[in-house]
């Protein structure tokens, strides 16, 4: 059995995160701020950091974790089809 404590894990960009059943992944802008920008499969307004289509927006990535710790990283990969 192997025990995780997620009180201590570190975000950093390209980092996959879930919350219930929504996906997000950690993004650096051009402006030097983080985003956790939508990438939920079938859902409208993925892969996108207009309004409405990401979750936060920090200049600190810690900051940014704090305010957001109910999502928490996932195991993940990126499949090209």
């Amino acid at each position: 059995m192997e025990i995780i404590d997620k009180t201590k894990e570190e975000w950093k960009p390209g980092d996959v995160l879930k919350k219930g059943t929504s996906f997000a992944l950690v993004v650096e802008g051009l402006d030097s701020c983080f985003f956790l920008m939508n990438i939920t499969p079938n859902d409208t307004g993925t892969f996108s950091l207009n309004e409405g289509n990401h979750w936060g927006v920090d200049d600190n990535l810690k900051y940014l974790k704090d305010f957001h710790n109910e999502w928490h990283k996932v195991n993940a990969k990126l499949v090209i089809e």
